[in-house]
Formats: structure tokens, sequence, C-alpha cells
């Protein structure tokens, strides 16, 4: 790996990064880019980091589509010069090798899990297309990057078995933490047993079970409030839809939108737990910020979880109910289970006293 003393230039292939944990990951990277350096970043028009003018810092702004992609690839390969360092964040390496040492940051898990059916179960066909394309499109060009990073040990072991001849290696990092209001300020204000979940709409951040769960509670009476994050303009089919389950069930969720992070460490501040249903993450950057606010975590047994917290809770994302039963337990009103009878006792209840 080129060190950045040894670097003439920084160039970063940013096109298609405008959301989610991505666009947080790629902030904290410019806001920590050595000084010395000058720095060139394709960025993707429909994000707004490039509207912040930074010294030693140029943004190419490239419009959200094919063409644009491509002519883009192009003026990277006829910029790079030798000593310079690309860092492609968007999962896939450039479509040619070029003279500066390539380093692909990739953080989406569904490009190496795409026959996992359980994980595209809730995604259409033309999306499925679209992993499909992506994951050839990895295995063919992967030589034109000379290492890659990911942020977790699973994805460095799924990713050594997808791809065993690359170099990869697993780098986590955050960025610069956030003070936080005491939580002490906001408990008079607040319903008990709050829950947040921090989450873009996508089908595998599973928000569909999640409301499900929130349901099968209230229709036993309970009826925890639930804050989310999801950007109406962006999937109101999704949140239409939660609306819809709120009126008629009488839920206590409230959707505050998407929000920049300093709202969010506002809101952790403000809640009793981080629960986090999403069953496929290449690192889950909300769990770390949970884990920093020291908010208790109700998450999934997998190992995306485990690469970087320890839940206080967790459950079967496939199952509505037992996301349900996890948020019992954490409110500390789990139903005992059923209570096991005699074979007696069930003969009886066949038969009667004939028995």
């Amino acid at each position: 790996m080129i060190k950045s003393n040894d670097c003439q230039n920084i160039l970063i292939n940013a096109c298609g990064v405008h959301t989610g944990g991505g666009y947080v990951l790629l902030k904290e990277l410019i806001e920590s880019i050595p000084l010395h350096l000058n720095t060139i970043i394709w960025v993707d028009q429909r994000s707004d980091i490039f509207l912040n003018k930074i010294d030693g810092i140029e943004f190419r702004v490239v419009k959200p589509n094919i063409f644009a992609r491509f002519f883009a690839e192009l003026n990277i390969k006829f910029t790079a010069k030798k000593g310079d360092s690309l860092l492609c964040i968007g999962n896939l390496p450039p479509l040619w090798r070029n003279i500066a040492y390539t380093t692909v940051f990739f953080q989406n898990r569904l490009i190496l899990t795409f026959r996992r059916s359980e994980y595209l179960n809730d995604y259409d066909k033309l999306t499925h297309i679209k992993f499909f394309i992506r994951r050839i499109f990895l295995i063919f060009f992967s030589k034109n990057a000379n290492q890659f990073i990911v942020q977790t040990e699973s994805m460095l072991n799924e990713f050594k078995s997808f791809l065993p001849t690359q170099n990869v290696i697993a780098l986590p990092f955050l960025g610069k933490s956030l003070s936080v209001p005491s939580k002490l300020d906001f408990f008079e204000n607040l319903k008990p047993y709050s829950f947040i979940y921090v989450a873009s709409g996508e089908p595998h951040k599973n928000h569909k079970r999640l409301i499900e769960s929130w349901i099968l509670l209230a229709l036993e009476g309970h009826y925890p409030n639930l804050v989310l994050t999801l950007d109406f303009q962006i999937w109101p089919e999704l949140c239409d839809w939660i609306n819809s389950q709120t009126r008629l069930y009488r839920l206590n969720i409230v959707n505050i939108g998407q929000v920049n992070r300093e709202t969010v460490y506002y809101h952790y501040s403000m809640s009793k737990a981080l629960i986090y249903p999403s069953y496929v993450e290449s690192f889950g950057l909300p769990l770390l910020e949970a884990s920093e606010n020291k908010l208790p975590i109700i998450a999934p047994e997998l190992d995306y979880v485990r690469d970087v917290v320890v839940p206080t809770e967790t459950f079967d994302p496939f199952s509505s109910l037992s996301i349900a039963r996890a948020v019992l337990r954490f409110l500390g009103k789990s139903k005992k289970p059923l209570e096991i009878s005699s074979v007696e006792l069930f003969w009886q209840n066949l038969v009667g006293d004939e028995l």
C-alpha cells in the first residue's frame, strides 16, 4: 500500500455514493484527508458534498447515468499519474487498470451473497439483475485493483471465499465522535421504552418485519414507541404502508425522515435502545454509533453484528415474532413458554374420562 508521504495526489472515485453509510464514511474520509496532498474527487451529482469548497480538494461532478460514469472512468484513467493513490468508493474496481495505486473500498455484502435467496427475496427482478451484473463485473475487473478494503472480519472471510486470489484487508474506521446531550435532560419528556432504527428503506433493512413485530406487540397490548429515519421522497410506498399500519393498529411510530448525524445522535440520547433488524450488512454504522453512545442494542444473531458490537438482545431477522419477543425481553415483559404436559393428559383431552 502506498504511504501518504510517498503519494503525489489522492484520487477518489465516489460516483454513485450519495446516501446511507457510504455517504457518511465518504464525508469522514474527506474531512481527514492530509492537508499537504492535492485531492480530486469524482462525486455523484445527487450528493451535497461538493457544495462545500475545501482547500486542496477539486470536485468533479458526475451525473447519475451510465454514460457519465463511463466518461468519468476515462477521465480518472487519464488524470492518474505515477505515484498517485486512487480510492474507489463504490464497491467496484475501475474499468481499466491505471498507473495509480488503486484501492477499492468494498461495502456491499449483497454482491457477495447474491446466490443466497433469503437475502434477495424482498427485491424485485430488476434489482436481482443489477446485483448479478455487479457480481460479474467484480469478477472480471478485480484485476484492475491493487487491493480491496473491507471493514469486518466476516466480510474479509466472505470476500476471500469469493475472490481468493485478490489482495484484501480488513481496515475498519469510525470518524470523530460527536458530543451529545445527556440522557438525563430528556427523560421527563419521554414515553417509556423508546426505540430507534436508523436506516434507509432498502428491502434488506427489513422495515416491514419490524413493523409487523410492532403489530404483534400491539395485539398483545404493548405499544412501545419507535423512531424511524426514512426519507419519504425516496421511499414513498414504504412510508405510506408504515403510516397506514400505524393508523390501523394505533402504533407509536414516528418517522423523522433522513437527518444529519448530529440529529441522529440527539435522538440516540433520547432513546432507550437501538433496534436493528437488517439481515445483511457490510459494517452496520448505526451499531457502532449506538455503542459509542452506550445505548443498548437489539439486533439479529448474525456475524455482521458480532463483528462490531455485543448486543443486549438478539433475534431471528426473518421472523416478526422473534423480533417482538426480543423487544418484550428487553422490556422485561416476556411470556413464559407453554407448560409441557404429560402424555396421559394429552390422551385425556382426546377421549375424556374414558381413559
